[in-house]
């Protein structure tokens, strides 16, 4: 799949199919304005199955830290995590029922 993203819009497109869109929901007005930029996409292909029937299999990783998981490209309800990281990857496990997610969190002395 080949998806070119825009900050001025809220969502991905297949370069090979203008009317194949898949909504960023983790992409807002607040966060258009810290350009925002995909770290990372990972599909689980269901290979070694599925846990549960209707999982997330789409992971779609912002540097700025939010994770978009969605049961399909056309997920109209897709979860929404705020790791709190600047991230810089994203993986699902061999069988999909682990999204591992890299980056780094900056703490700052409050003292």
């Amino acid at each position: 799949m080949y998806l070119s993203g825009n900050p001025e819009h809220d969502h991905c497109r297949n370069k090979h199919d203008d009317n194949s869109r898949l909504p960023l929901y983790a992409v807002d007005e607040s966060t258009k304005s810290k350009n925002y930029k995909i770290v990372g996409i990972h599909w689980y292909d269901g290979v070694e199955g599925y846990v549960q029937q209707n999982v997330p299999t789409l992971a779609i990783a912002f540097k700025h830290g939010l994770v978009q998981i969605s049961r399909s490209e056309i997920d109209d309800d897709p979860i929404l995590i705020d790791t709190g990281m600047e991230l810089r990857r994203c993986r699902w496990n061999t069988n999909g029922t682990v999204l591992a997610l890299a980056g780094t969190q900056i703490v700052r002395n409050t003292k």
